[in-house]
């Protein structure tokens, strides 16, 4: 049998052999057709002198700087250089030494009221009698350590505490007392009305939010405004929840 016809390649494709050279030409191209699966290759030393490094980055930017028995937990350097954090915004406190507002800085500061985001300077205004009691405030702020706390102020003065404002919370008034009328009362809580009004008219921010809370706050609020005819009407606000509440009281008192 001569076998050198099946050492030539020509011959699988003609004669006898045709539909077996046509089969196993199929078969090449759905072979060549087919994708090859992908090889990996991993290193088990390389991979762990990976994980090693990330966790001695991690370690090292989570190292706490230490001075004596205190320690900053977290990293003041980063703090600073934090890119999503918004333009300052400008908070002034008009009776800031009282209980109301004992409980409000804190919320401002923390972020709860304006975002966690939110960087805030805040401006607190007092009074000759509580400016002791001012001080020990701002301390108490400071000592906190509020990451969006950029400055504390204080001062007895509107004009410079109300400076450049872009909110201003007029919490200060006279309360009223036992045996004092109130058309009294008003004439003395006018007087201060009308001078915020002035000072923040004079040098507050032309967009200044101004929110009354100082008893009766819809009139000390319709004071401060009437003082205060370059700053936008829409912007002062009085918080009447108190007389809503009674107002209501008094409406269900009626129909039941």
């Amino acid at each position: 049998m001569d076998l050198s016809s099946l050492a030539r390649p020509q011959a699988l494709r003609g004669g006898s052999t045709g539909a077996l050279g046509a089969h196993a030409a199929r078969r090449r191209s759905v072979q060549l057709l087919r994708p090859r699966r992908p090889t990996f290759r991993c290193s088990v030393e390389a991979a762990k002198q990976q994980v090693q490094g990330t966790l001695a980055a991690e370690a090292e930017a989570a190292r706490k700087e230490c001075f004596g028995v205190f320690c900053t937990t977290y990293d003041l350097e980063a703090d600073e250089k934090t890119k999503s954090w918004k333009k300052l915004v400008n908070v002034s406190v008009s009776g800031a030494a009282g209980m109301i507002s004992n409980h409000l800085l804190f919320k401002l500061a923390s972020g709860e009221v304006f975002g966690q985001d939110q960087p805030i300077a805040l401006k607190l205004l007092g009074s000759e009698r509580s400016l002791q009691a001012l001080e020990g405030v701002a301390m108490e702020l400071e000592d906190s350590l509020y990451p969006l706390l950029r400055e504390v102020s204080i001062g007895i003065d509107p004009y410079v505490i109300f400076e450049d404002a872009d909110w201003a919370l007029l919490i200060g008034a006279k309360p009223r007392g036992p045996g004092v009328e109130r058309a009294a009362l008003l004439d003395i809580n006018g007087q201060i009305f009308a001078e915020q009004g002035k000072a923040l008219n004079a040098v507050a921010s032309r967009n200044v939010k101004v929110i009354v809370v100082g008893n009766p706050c819809n009139t000390n609020a319709l004071i401060c405004l009437k003082n205060a005819p370059n700053l936008p009407a829409k912007n002062f606000h009085a918080l009447t929840r108190l007389d809503e509440n009674r107002a209501k009281c008094q409406v269900l008192d009626v129909e039941s």
